[in-house]
C-alpha cells in the first residue's frame, strides 16, 4: 500500500511494524502526527494517547462496535454486499473488501490531515 501513497508524503511515513516494544510504541504513538491503521490494539492505544487516527475497517469488524473513542479521528468502513464475514473463514468473494485499499481516492482520503469531511469524495 505504501507505494501508492504520493511521493510528497513518503518521507513522512515510518513503518515500524514489529520493531518496537510496548514503551517504544507508546512514545512513538504519542509523538506521531497521525496513525493510519486497521482496527488494532495499536489504534486503541493511539486513541488513548490523543493521537489523530485514520482507520479502515474491513467487512469483519464494524467501526460502530470497535472504533476508537475520542476526537480528531476519521474512520472508513468498507461495506461490501458480502459483509459481514469471519476472519477465520476463507473469503469466497476474492477479498472484495480489500479492493478499496487500492483506490487512490481512498489513499488520499485516509492520509488527509484536514478535518473537513466535505473535502473528501470516495467513489
Amino acid at each position: 500500500m505504501r507505494k501508492l501513497i504520493p511521493a510528497s508524503l513518503q518521507s513522512r511515513i515510518e513503518d515500524l511494524c514489529g520493531k518496537t516494544n510496548w514503551q517504544d510504541l507508546s512514545e512513538l504513538l504519542a509523538s506521531a502526527d497521525l496513525v493510519v491503521t486497521p482496527d488494532t490494539g495499536t489504534m486503541h492505544l493511539a486513541a488513548h494517547l490523543g493521537t489523530p487516527i485514520r482507520a479502515f475497517f474491513l467487512s469483519s469488524a464494524f467501526c460502530h462496535e470497535t472504533g476508537p473513542y475520542g476526537t480528531d479521528h476519521r474512520i472508513f468502513q468498507v461495506q461490501p454486499p458480502c459483509a459481514p464475514c469471519l476472519e477465520k473463514e476463507v473469503c469466497r468473494h476474492d477479498l472484495l473488501c480489500h479492493k478499496t485499499l487500492q483506490n487512490r481516492s481512498f489513499l488520499r482520503a485516509i492520509t488527509a490531515l484536514e478535518q473537513d469531511k466535505n473535502d473528501i469524495e470516495l467513489p
